[in-house]
């Protein structure tokens, strides 16, 4: 039963992503609410999304769909990834459920402000 939990929320996500090109504001919140800690949510986001994301600039970069120059201004960002990984497993699960529930409120609101 659980596998087929996990294969249903892959479908979801899947379908999300392609729709929003957003993986980890869904993700991250269903994997904690069927009892992942926040630590085990963000990595396995983390890691899905690295193999969504390779598979996806072979085939941007296929139909020449990518500018070089936004790619090295967002680079810079990208790097701090490995920073801010170490940094959020070192606080407490509490504070980053809190975390996480404020970010997704936020990104809820602006995304419905700016419709």
């Amino acid at each position: 039963m659980f596998i087929l939990l996990f294969v249903i929320l892959g479908l979801f996500s899947g379908a999300i992503l392609a729709s929003t090109g957003m993986l980890g504001p869904f993700l991250v919140p269903a994997l904690m609410l069927i009892g992942f800690n926040s630590g085990v949510a963000r990595g396995t986001c983390l890691m899905s999304e690295l193999l969504i994301t390779i598979i996806s600039v072979v085939g941007h970069s296929k139909t020449k769909n990518m500018y070089t120059r936004v790619i090295l201004a967002f680079l810079p960002g990208a790097l701090t990834i490995a920073l801010g990984a170490n940094i959020s497993i070192k606080f407490d699960e509490l504070f980053m459920k809190l975390v996480i529930g404020i970010f997704e409120v936020v990104i809820g609101i602006v995304m419905i402000a700016t419709v």
